[in-house]
């Protein structure tokens, strides 16, 4: 008889305990969003790998930098070439000019002497 009183009375005290509201929490739960990366390289449509690894894009664009910069400096060395061989044609070109003057300066002095010395012949006779 004892053992059902223990029991009844078990029972009654837990279900007393059951009977309590739950708790309720009032502060508001805000969950870690991340910040949205910027994808700075999109040659190809993105796939959701090239969004996870934030990097890859960045290398991507700075390989691609640098294969248009050796592209560009090939050919700038040719043109370079080309136009140091120009150079040397001008200035061939103009150094013949520059004795074609001298030489013509040269013969009108002499043509110019000349008649001066033909003056001072005239007026001696």
């Amino acid at each position: 008889m004892k053992t059902l009183i223990f029991f009844t009375m078990l029972l009654v005290l837990t279900g007393c305990i059951a009977e309590q509201k739950p708790k309720v929490y009032t502060n508001r739960v805000e969950f870690l969003r991340p910040n949205p990366q910027k994808i700075l390289y999109k040659a190809r449509p993105v796939d959701e790998n090239c969004k996870i690894n934030f990097p890859e894009p960045i290398i991507a664009e700075n390989k691609m930098n640098t294969y248009r910069l050796y592209e560009e400096n090939e050919k700038d060395k040719l043109v370079i070439l080309a136009i140091r061989k120009e150079i040397k044609k001008i200035q061939k070109s103009t150094a013949d000019l520059k004795t074609a003057i001298s030489e013509r300066k040269n013969q009108q002095k002499q043509v110019k002497e000349l008649k001066e010395g033909l003056k001072k012949i005239n007026k001696s006779i």
